[in-house]
């Protein structure tokens, strides 16, 4: 019994590890890089794009923000998702810090 409570003792302190090393400073605040969130309402942004996301570029972080905030993401439909990544040329999307990366992603 106590071999288990030592395990769950543990796991939490991994996932802490883990979580610190993906937060970095940005304008002063903590921030979470490589995780979208949706924009919402009174954060900068709202209405002009619909997700963002903290990346980083060398020693700095970026903020890039993507997504049309009119427009619902179909990507159950098959032939909608082909035709979103054959538009986007979503085969090449290699930089994290392009919002067509982080959309080709999310399809």
């Amino acid at each position: 019994m106590e071999r288990k409570k030592e395990d769950h003792l543990k796991k939490p302190e991994k996932w802490a590890r883990k979580r610190r090393s993906e937060m970095a400073k940005y304008q002063g605040k903590s921030v979470r890089l490589n995780k979208p969130s949706r924009i919402s309402k009174g954060q900068p942004g709202y209405g002009r794009k619909k997700f963002k996301v903290f990346v980083k570029s060398g020693s700095k972080v970026k903020k890039v923000m993507f997504g049309d905030p009119n427009m619902r993401i179909k990507k159950s439909s098959p032939a909608r998702r082909k035709s979103f990544r054959a538009r986007h040329r979503c085969s090449t999307a290699k930089d994290k810090t392009t919002a067509r990366y982080w959309s080709c992603k999310k399809w």
